[in-house]
């Protein structure tokens, strides 16, 4: 689950969940596509806590839909991208 999401994955991984191309912003579909390594592109979430409580904070990934035309952008979590690939087993014969 550690290999880099690409945009042939991700965009089956769209049509998969029914996710509407459209941006919600400007109804354009007009996107560029954001994939960075783990490590690189991500956030710590930590709701209800306090300041000196922010490092135990769980650190996630994301993978980006950026709409060239108004400059929204969309977040996935890249492990749940990652998931759904592994069980579909996207882009690769299944032995058996």
């Amino acid at each position: 689950m550690d290999e880099d999401i690409n945009y042939k994955t991700f965009g089956e991984y769209l049509k998969a969940k029914g996710i509407n191309p459209t941006c919600p912003i400007c109804s354009r579909q007009d996107w560029a596509f954001i994939s960075e390594r783990e490590g690189q592109s991500y956030a710590q979430l930590g709701i209800n806590r306090s300041k000196r409580d922010i490092f135990d904070a769980t650190v996630v990934s994301f993978v980006y839909l950026h709409c060239r035309y108004c400059g929204f952008v969309a977040q996935f979590l890249r492990e749940d991208v990652a998931r759904w690939r592994d069980q579909h087993a996207v882009g690769e014969k299944k032995v058996g």
